[in-house]
C-alpha cells in the first residue's frame, strides 16, 4: 500500500507543518498590524525571499504529487491567505501584509516546477554539465552574497554617541570615559568631520575605549556612530559578557538583513562597575581585541554567515556555528541531487571546494574554514543519496 501511495505526501505534510510553526507561533509582541506593502521595513527584501523559500518545499511536494500548476498556486495562495488572516486577528505579535501573500504564492509556484517537471534531474545520460553547473552556481551565489558584507558608508555627516538609548536595544548602565579612533580623540555626542579617510578610520584603524563596565541582559550600545539621517554606521556593544560589533553594509542598501561579529565571553574578566580599557581593530578579514590583559584575533564574516542576509538571529556562538554548517549543507544539497555517478559527485565537490576556498580571499574576506567546506561537501553527498533513494522508490512504485 505504501508503494502505491502518491509520491511527495510525506514532504507535503512536513512542509505544511513547518510553515505553520514558522508563521503561526506567537512572538510575544504587543499587537498585530496589517499592511498593503510588498517590501516592508528595513529588511523587506529578506522577508520576501525568506517567504519564497518557506513555501518552495510545499510547491515541490504538490508537483511531485502531480498537481497542475494552477492548482498548486491556488493551494499555496489559499494557505498563505489563511495564515495572513490568522495573523491579523488571532496571533499576537505577528504582522500581516500583502508582500507575504505574494512571496508565499511565488514560492509555491517556484517549488512546483522542479517537482512536476522531473525530467531535468531524473533523465539518463551525462550528468556532468548539470551537476558541475549547479555546484559552481551555488558557490558563486554564496560569494556574491558574501560581497554584500562589504561596508557601505553613505556620503553624509557622521556623529558618535556614547551609551546611546535605542528603543530596540537594552541600555548600557556603565559609562564611557574616553574614545579614540586612530589619531582622533572623539568625545561623546560629537560630530565627526567628513573626510576622504572616514572608511579607514572606521575599518582598519584601532578603536580605543576607556569605560566603566556593565553586563546588560540584551544587546546594549557602548559606542555608536550614525549619520544625519539616523542610519547606523557602526555599533560596538555588549550582551552579558559578549562583545558585539555591527557596521553598515551593502546589504543594508538592498533591504537585506545581516549578522554581526560576536566575541564570546569577551568581558568575562571584567567585573561590572570596574574601569576597563578596550582596543578593537576590524576589517573584512577579521578582528583583533585587546581587553584587560586578554588579546584575541578572530575571523570575520565567511560564506557560512550569508544565511543572516535572510534572517539574522541574536544567537550564541555555538548555535551560529551549527547554523552555518546547516546552511551550507542545505544549499549544496540540490547540486548533489543531480549527480548520477561517483566521479561526477567528486568533480562537483572539488570545484565547490576550490571556489569556496579561493573566492573569499579574492573578494578581500576571510578564508572559508575547513569545517564549512566539509559541510558543503556533505550537502552534495546527501543530495546524491536522496536522489538514489528517490530512484529506488520510483522503481518500486512502477513495479506495483
Amino acid at each position: 500500500m505504501n508503494a502505491a501511495r502518491p509520491p511527495g505526501w510525506r514532504l507535503l505534510v512536513v512542509s505544511a507543518a513547518a510553515i505553520g510553526i514558522a508563521t503561526l507561533v506567537p512572538t510575544g509582541g504587543s499587537g498585530t498590524t496589517a499592511s498593503g506593502c510588498i517590501l516592508c521595513g528595513h529588511r523587506g527584501l529578506s522577508d520576501f525571499i525568506s517567504n519564497i523559500l518557506l513555501f518552495a518545499p510545499l510547491g515541490f511536494a504538490l508537483g511531485r504529487r502531480g498537481q497542475p500548476l494552477l492548482r498548486a498556486a491556488a493551494i499555496g495562495a489559499a494557505y498563505s491567505l489563511g495564515i495572513e488572516l490568522a495573523q491579523m486577528d488571532l496571533i499576537p505579535g505577528r504582522d500581516a501584509n500583502l508582500g507575504d501573500l505574494v512571496a508565499n504564492s511565488l514560492g509555491a509556484v517556484a517549488g512546483w516546477g522542479p517537482g512536476f517537471e522531473r525530467g531535468w534531474w531524473t533523465r539518463s545520460g551525462s550528468d556532468t554539465g548539470r551537476c558541475l553547473g549547479a555546484a559552481a552556481a551555488t558557490a558563486v551565489l554564496l560569494l556574491g552574497a558574501l560581497a554584500l558584507f562589504a561596508p557601505s558608508l553613505p556620503d553624509s555627516t557622521y556623529y558618535m554617541q556614547w551609551t546611546a538609548r535605542f528603543g530596540n536595544m537594552a541600555a548600557y548602565d556603565g559609562r564611557v570615559l574616553s574614545t579614540r579612533i586612530g589619531p582622533l580623540d572623539i568625545p561623546g555626542r560629537q560630530r565627526i568631520e567628513q573626510t576622504d579617510s572616514v572608511r579607514e578610520l572606521l575599518f582598519g584603524q584601532p578603536l580605543e575605549i576607556v569605560a566603566v563596565a556593565a553586563s546588560p541582559p540584551d544587546i546594549a550600545p557602548i559606542v555608536s556612530i550614525y549619520d544625519d539621517r539616523q542610519r547606523q554606521i557602526m555599533l560596538l556593544g555588549a550582551e552579558r559578557a559578549d562583545l558585539i560589533y555591527r557596521y553598515r553594509m551593502l546589504a543594508d542598501e538592498l533591504l537585506l538583513d545581516h549578522g554581526d561579529l560576536r566575541v564570546h565571553q569577551a568581558f568575562e574578566r571584567v567585573e561590572p562597575g570596574t574601569t576597563y580599557r578596550l582596543r578593537w581593530v576590524v576589517d573584512r578579514r577579521g578582528y583583533c581585541l585587546e581587553l584587560e590583559g586578554r588579546s584575541e584575533c578572530g575571523r570575520g564574516f565567511t560564506v557560512g554567515d550569508t544565511w543572516t542576509l535572510l534572517m539574522a538571529l541574536d544567537w550564541g556562538t555555538d548555535e551560529r556555528a551549527v547554523l552555518r554548517a546547516l546552511w551550507l549543507w542545505g544549499i549544496f544539497l540540490p547540486a548533489g541531487f543531480l549527480a548520477r555517478r561517483a566521479r561526477t559527485l567528486a568533480a562537483a565537490g572539488l570545484l565547490a571546494a576550490l571556489l569556496l576556498l579561493a573566492g573569499p580571499l579574492l573578494l578581500g574576506f576571510a578564508a572559508t574554514p575547513v569545517h564549512q567546506v566539509a559541510a558543503a561537501l556533505m550537502g552534495l553527498l546527501t543530495g546524491r543519496l536522496a536522489a538514489w533513494r528517490s530512484a529506488l522508490s520510483d522503481h518500486a512504485r512502477q513495479r506495483v
